[in-house]
């Protein structure tokens, strides 16, 4: 019965050195598969059969065959399995298997299929999943900030009382973060809202490197923006809201003040402004998302910087919003922190992305509707 997987150890540390032949090997793997099979313990049969894999090294036809009996026992396993999270992992273990094995296009899609059902089952079940947070003090700090001034002043505290958190804040929290026995134990993987994994980053072991601190860094900021959302700045915006009720010519006015809006994009602006104020972020966000670039690109403009590129046909193409942030001289013209969080907020596929979601048409309904939105 191989308790200890003894027998499947003694034949895989005999292959790896040489000693014997499959032909000795071959009846004990098969009679350690059927009692595997008929436990039923699919763990242990997928491990006998990754053993086989190693034994039939050479022979091309049976090695392939074993690799694709390794994978099909994961898929058993996991249709024993209850708790969504595990069950994704499986189907995804069993792709990752099934694409290093030629010929086999058409199971990895119908398990891509299937994957994609799991997600969305492990993120209701995680839906159920809160912790919670006493944000008392930041909700009473907003509330003051607002209550009871006149329209212009609630605006402009609005604005920038609830500013974002620095870089080297962010970068402070994730350090401490690396250090947590969970963050160097586990992979930490990021995942969109239908649960599509977008990044994946290993556990951290001892120091972060400086490319694993980065992402990390990143990421943090992602985190602090959505507690300052929740706890400032959609308290304060509500009590603007009600106690002003602006309008569009409200708002229009403003942004004819602003360097920072392109003359031939007011109006725009001060409609997805207005949506946003009125608690409607998800028509606020398909405006203003994709506005920002053209915005970011005038303010390089105003400062004698050419925001075009010219290929040798001569054609003149536009710098995108990461080639804008990558400009040495944004950090000089909005501050380095502020270019550190755009590109964490809107650029970064390891975390916000925001304005790209927007652009290729991949926010969800909740995404549309939430903190960064």
């Amino acid at each position: 019965r191989d308790a200890l997987y003894m027998t499947s150890s003694l034949i895989e540390i005999a292959t790896e050195n040489g000693w014997g032949n499959a032909n000795t090997f071959l009846p004990y793997l098969a009679t350690l598969e059927q009692h595997a099979e008929a436990a039923p313990d699919y763990h242990r049969l997928q491990s006998y059969l990754d053993v086989k894999v190693k034994v039939l090294r050479g022979d091309v036809a049976a090695e392939r065959q074993a690799k694709i009996d390794a994978a099909t026992a994961v898929m058993k396993r996991h249709a024993t399995l209850e708790e969504p999270g595990v069950r994704s992992a499986d189907i995804k273990e069993a792709i990752d298997r099934l694409r290093q094995i030629p010929g086999t296009e058409a199971q990895v899609e119908q398990l891509h299929v299937q994957l994609v059902q799991e997600q969305s089952r492990m993120m209701a079940y995680m839906a159920k999943i809160g912790t919670g947070m006493d944000v008392a003090n930041q909700v009473r700090r907003a509330e003051d900030a607002v209550r009871g001034k006149l329209a212009g002043e609630a605006l402009v505290a609005l604005a920038i009382d609830f500013g974002a958190p620095t870089k080297a804040d962010c970068q402070a929290g994730a350090m401490a973060e690396s250090k947590s026995l969970r963050r160097q134990l586990f992979p930490s993987t990021l995942i969109s809202r239908s649960g599509k994994t977008v990044a994946v980053q290993a556990p951290v072991s001892g120091a972060p490197t400086p490319e694993e601190l980065a992402t990390m860094t990143l990421q943090y900021c992602v985190f602090s923006h959505s507690i300052i959302m929740a706890s400032s700045i959609e308290v304060a915006r509500r009590i603007v809201h009600l106690e002003h009720n602006l309008q569009f010519s409200d708002f229009l006015e403003l942004v004819r003040m602003t360097p920072f809006v392109p003359p031939q994009q007011r109006r725009m602006f001060a409609k997805g402004l207005l949506r946003g104020m009125e608690g409607r972020p998800d028509e606020a966000s398909l405006l203003l998302a994709p506005l920002i670039e053209s915005a970011l690109r005038h303010c390089l403009e105003q400062h004698g910087i050419v925001v075009s590129s010219l290929n040798d046909e001569g054609i003149q193409k536009e710098w995108s919003i990461e080639r804008v942030l990558d400009e040495p001289k944004a950090a000089d013209i909005f501050g380095a922190d502020t270019v550190f969080c755009l590109r964490a907020l809107l650029t970064a596929p390891e975390a916000g992305n925001f304005r790209n979601r927007v652009a290729h048409g991949l926010l969800s309904d909740g995404e549309a509707s939430g903190a960064l939105a």
